[in-house]
C-alpha cells in the first residue's frame, strides 16, 4: 500500500483512581511491546505525551459523528 493511504492505530488506556487527576494514572498499552502489556506512570512515559481530552473536545466529536450520520442519511435517501 502507498504509505499515505497506510494508517497504523492501536488504543492505550490511561487508569486513575475515581475523582483523581489524570496526571496520577497509569498507562496501559497492550501493543507497545508486540502484545505484551506495557505499564508505566503517566509522567515517566518518555515515549508519549499524555494529553486528557476535555469536555469541549468530546461535545466536537460527539456533534461531528451526528452530522457525518446526517450528511449520510442524505445521501441514502437521495438514491432511492
Amino acid at each position: 500500500y502507498p504509505t499515505e493511504r497506510l494508517r497504523l492505530e492501536h488504543s492505550s488506556a490511561v487508569v486513575t483512581a475515581k475523582g483523581q487527576p489524570f496526571e496520577t494514572g497509569v498507562v496501559l498499552d497492550g501493543w507497545r511491546n508486540s502484545g505484551k502489556l506495557y505499564f508505566v506512570r503517566v509522567p515517566e512515559d518518555t515515549r508519549y505525551k499524555w494529553e486528557l481530552f476535555d469536555d469541549k473536545v468530546t461535545e466536537e466529536h460527539r456533534l461531528m459523528l451526528k452530522q457525518k450520520a446526517q450528511e449520510e442519511a442524505a445521501v441514502q435517501s437521495f438514491g432511492e
